[in-house]
């Protein structure tokens, strides 16, 4: 596996929102987790967070849900 690029950001997108699909989402290195039906500027947005800031302020970003 190339190891060479660690910021890659991941948006996990599921029909669930039970705690537990969230957990493993972020256990699964997930950066964001999105729930459906999902409104397309929710998932915009969600982009926009993800690839607006620096690798290294990537590197300390937090799992989010919504």
């Amino acid at each position: 596996m190339n190891t060479s690029n660690t910021n890659i950001s991941i948006i996990c997108l599921s029909a669930h929102s039970f705690g537990e699909d969230r957990s493993k989402a972020e256990e699964a290195g997930a950066n964001t987790y999105l729930t459906k039906p999902i409104k397309s500027q929710i998932l915009i947005n969600a982009i926009d967070e993800l690839v607006a800031i620096s690798p290294d302020e990537k590197k300390k970003l937090k799992f989010r849900s919504s």
